[in-house]
């Protein structure tokens, strides 16, 4: 499931071959889901895995209180309960919602070529984070130390 604000980013991708059900955030329905997400991770009604996909995570801080709540929920007691959300953040957002960060347990990197925002999101000294191309390589923290890695069939 994808949660998105541009969901026409998504149209060539064929839903039946990868199982993908795109939701627009903006719309009641999206705020339903997140909520029956939630209600399922609070009851233990979630018999098989899920990954719930959010492009764009501050689009969902839009959608109300209650999917905010059910947000928190889903990021905090989501993994234990069969539930994987994984969010894309641009780095000015992720700097003006730090709060948000903290229910994050791994942070994936890409390219940021501002200084000052990679010192204040990284926390650790030495993130590679500038040198990466763009939309191929990533790194992440490991312990004290930066993984750097490439997605899989890209040469750019």
């Amino acid at each position: 499931m994808l949660l998105t604000d541009i969901p026409t980013r998504f149209y060539d991708i064929d839903p039946f071959s990868h199982s993908l059900e795109v939701w627009p955030v903006y719309q009641n329905d999206a705020v339903e889901l997140v909520n029956e997400i939630s209600w399922g991770i609070r009851y233990q009604e979630i018999s098989r895995p899920l990954v719930l996909l959010i492009d764009g995570f501050e689009t969902t801080l839009k959608m109300g209180k209650q999917a905010q709540d059910s947000l928190v929920n889903i990021l905090v007691n989501g993994p234990r309960a069969l539930v994987r959300p994984l969010v894309t953040m641009r780095f000015e957002m992720a700097l003006k919602l730090p709060q948000w960060l903290e229910f994050f347990g791994t942070s994936i990197y890409g390219c940021i070529t501002n200084r000052e925002a990679i010192e204040n999101l990284a926390c650790l000294p030495g993130a590679p984070l500038q040198d990466l191309l763009p939309g191929v390589e990533f790194c992440l923290r490991q312990q004290s130390e930066w993984l750097k890695f490439r997605l899989p069939g890209l040469t750019n």
